[in-house]
């Protein structure tokens, strides 16, 4: 199974080359989920974080299990006890992405892909012992609520709906969901933020920023 950091632009420093370090972000001192996780696994999550800035692909893709296993010096069964505790940490990345000659770009793809929720690649070995590669796939229909439906319909980048919409129901169970529209709408109507090219990006990570609190954009370091 492969495994990615989730909304890894939080941790990596620069985007047109792989840091040495990684932000330590200061919101795991409020964060619910950090302190949940038994001490072993933080200090796991860490060296994940650390394993997974070297990606030559800086999208904080993480090796094999076998590989992990011996860069954390951890056997492969204490490996996945400690991936099966990081789910909110960590997003699988097996799962194949259908393009097309009309995806000209990741996010095109992502769209044309996103009915396929799942696509599972399996190694079936024969009797005589000759590998064949089998694949199954399954289809889900999503049922998005009507306040989801409106923000969707507003929201400029339609890509990951699925996505989106896990991270979305997460945020609502405290937020009110108008509290969101109505600030997805102030900067949709606001210069500053519609010509920015870097702030409407992938919904999950916009609502996971909670972008719709912002007032002005992000100064860009100089």
């Amino acid at each position: 199974m492969g495994y990615r950091v989730r909304d890894w632009n939080k941790y990596k420093h620069f985007k047109d080359r792989n840091a040495p370090w990684v932000k330590l972000n200061k919101d795991l001192l409020n964060n619910k989920d950090w302190f949940e996780l038994p001490d072993e696994t933080t200090k796991v999550l860490v060296m994940l974080w650390l394993v997974a800035s070297e990606d030559p692909e800086r999208e904080g893709n993480l090796p094999d299990e076998g590989e992990l296993a011996f860069r954390l010096r951890l056997d492969v069964t204490e490996i996945r006890k400690h991936l099966d505790r990081l789910e909110k940490w960590l997003e699988r990345t097996d799962v194949v992405v259908y393009q097309t000659e009309t995806a000209k770009t990741q996010d095109d793809a992502a769209v044309i892909t996103e009915k396929a929720d799942t696509f599972v690649t399996k190694i079936t070995t024969s009797k005589k012992g000759s590998k064949r590669l089998s694949s199954t796939k399954k289809c889900e229909k999503h049922s998005y609520s009507e306040q989801f439906e409106e923000f969707w319909i507003l929201y400029p980048k339609k890509a990951l709906k699925g996505s989106a919409y896990k991270k979305y129901l997460q945020i609502t169970e405290t937020v009110p969901a108008d509290e969101i529209i109505a600030g997805l709408q102030r900067q949709l109507d606001d210069s500053r933020f519609t010509e920015d090219p870097n702030h409407f990006t992938h919904a999950e990570t916009w609502l996971n920023q909670k972008r719709w609190e912002l007032k002005a954009p992000k100064r860009k370091p100089t």
